[in-house]
């Protein structure tokens, strides 16, 4: 198994108290409720992909988003940025071997 350089997705927390966090993804679209995404509790920041089993694991744009959830289960607007990333790992050489000199 190859190695992923992680990212960390920070975000400034709603001024509504008692909020919980979701966050969103896409390629090639804007992000919106119907997409993929991921509950990650009152915490304010992630790490992509480590704390996301779900996410996935490309190279190229991506739309990232968060949205918060009060206690009624009413749910914010999305907060969105579009980076670039690359979580993919490239191929291993191959053919090792040692030999006499």
């Amino acid at each position: 198994m190859g190695k992923i350089r992680s990212k960390i997705v920070r975000w400034q927390p709603s001024e509504t108290p008692d909020v919980t966090y979701r966050l969103y993804w896409a390629t090639c679209r804007p992000v919106s409720h119907n997409l993929d995404y991921a509950d990650v509790g009152t915490v304010t920041e992630v790490t992509l992909p480590d704390e996301i089993p779900l996410f996935p694991l490309i190279a190229g744009k991506i739309v990232l988003g968060v949205s918060a959830f009060g206690p009624s289960g009413n749910e914010s607007d999305i907060t969105t940025i579009t980076r670039d990333i690359d979580f993919t790992i490239p191929g291993a050489p191959r053919n090792l071997r040692v030999e006499d000199t």
